[in-house]
């Protein structure tokens, strides 16, 4: 590290280029040292905090910056909000880069970040605002395209279409053109579909309906960031429909986001069609399930109707939490306690689950399919001859191939081969298929 200032600088190009934060941290402490007013070094300094994680000397080494340059540099401020959006300060952030944008009001660098921001916030109008700020200061294809695509959000079809081709025009290899182009065509195909659903939107603007109706094309033109949008705007209607919560985890899903689904409580197992998506029968039952839960709301059947739907979505989370509500309205309802069995059990929690199924199969004793679910539970913890008996007892209500393959399976783990045999024989008369 011995030299000169001009010996220094160059020193800390080379570590900028060999990306090494270390050396760069103690290259600009020497330069600043020695010539306080470097903006680049302050720059390259925080930058490289930024990059070790190491905020609090971040911070505090704008504080110095800002102490010896005057007049004050737009770029602190910029930085500052760099700071706050690592730490997931999101309001830190969005009041240092207005702070830098009040300095330098045509930065499109900034105007590109407090964009980006706003996206993640729902705040379009905003969005668009920024990004047409950030156009006219700098007409580049990717801030084009940039500004198309919140149009695109704000559902103006017609100026986002001529946005994006424009910036096609000005750049096709353009990375946010070739983000934006490609859905804009798959997405031209179903316009007239989407714009009739605009216009019922407009119409009922209570109504989360249309809004997912949407979502649900949006998803299946391969836009999920359009369908988080609509599924938002549904959740902000309507906070406790199931449907709007497992469309916006969908959304997020497809953008590669589990840890937000899982905010919204939705799993990363999400169940759909061969085709990746949830079919629209499975979203008419889930609306349909969220209005008969909103029709008789002090009654415990439509949660533990939708609970089951949930279940067969892979969703045992928020499953578990419409069983527990509709146990907390009735503690003798034979339906909430299955649910709240079956739940805990998908969850990996069979010995909290047991009580549950026992429940249901007192408070229900004909009930062929709580006797199965019984047994399975009792065989997934190794009680192999109190799961025998279940299964002989949903076997005697109502014969199944389940019941009867379940109790083989238990029966062969007890070494009780004649009565597996006879098991398998009988299952294979019901089902010629399979194997004996």
């Amino acid at each position: 590290m011995a030299g000169s200032l001009p010996q220094w600088r160059h020193q800390l190009e080379l570590a900028g280029q060999e990306k090494d934060p270390d050396a760069v941290i103690e290259l600009t402490r020497r330069i600043l040292a020695a010539d306080p007013h470097d903006t680049n070094a302050w720059i390259q300094l925080v930058l490289a905090r930024i990059k070790t994680e190491d905020y609090d000397r971040a911070l505090a080494s704008l504080k110095a910056w800002e102490k010896v340059a005057k007049p004050r540099p737009a770029a602190i401020d910029d930085l500052r909000g760099d700071v706050y959006l690592a730490q997931d300060l999101s309001g830190d952030a969005e009041r240092a880069w207005r702070a830098s944008l009040a300095i330098k009001p045509s930065d499109y660098r900034v105007l590109g970040k407090l964009a980006d921001l706003f996206e993640t916030q729902d705040r379009w109008p905003e969005v668009l605002a920024l990004r047409s700020r950030a156009v006219a200061a700098q007409p580049a294809a990717a801030l084009l395209a940039a500004r198309g695509g919140a149009l695109l959000h704000l559902h103006r079809w017609d100026a986002a279409n001529a946005a994006i081709q424009k910036a096609n025009t000005l750049d096709a290899t353009d990375p946010t053109v070739q983000q934006w182009l490609p859905p804009l065509e798959v997405l031209d195909q179903a316009l007239p579909r989407i714009k009739g659903l605009d216009a019922e939107i407009a119409a009922k603007p209570g109504d989360p309906g249309p809004l997912l109706d949407q979502a649900a094309l949006f998803t299946e033109a391969g836009q999920p960031s359009l369908a988080l949008s609509n599924a938002r705007r549904a959740l902000a209607l309507a906070p406790g429909s199931i449907r709007a919560r497992i469309q916006a985890g969908e959304a997020e899903l497809d953008l590669g986001h589990p840890a937000d689904a899982a905010r919204l409580k939705v799993s990363h197992d999400l169940k759909r069609g061969a085709d990746g998506h949830l079919s629209p029968e499975t979203l008419r039952q889930l609306g349909l399930r969220d209005a008969a839960v909103g029709q008789d709301p002090g009654q415990p059947g439509p949660l533990a109707a939708r609970s089951k739907a949930l279940r067969n979505l892979n969703q045992y989370v928020l499953a578990l939490d419409d069983a527990q509500a509709a146990l907390r309205l009735d503690p003798q309802s034979p339906d909430a306690e299955f649910e709240m069995g079956h739940d805990l059990d998908g969850l990996g929690r069979p010995g909290e689950a047991l009580p549950h199924i026992v429940r249901a199969t007192e408070l229900r004793p004909d009930d062929a399919v709580a006797w199965y679910y019984r047994g399975v539970i009792e065989a997934h913890r190794a009680d192999f001859k109190a799961a025998i008996a279940s299964q002989t007892r949903s076997l005697s209500i109502r014969e199944s191939a389940f019941a009867l393959q379940a109790r083989a399976d238990c029966e062969l783990r007890l070494g009780l081969a004649s009565q597996a045999a006879a098991d398998s024989q009988r299952l294979h008369q019901l089902n010629p298929a399979s194997p004996e």
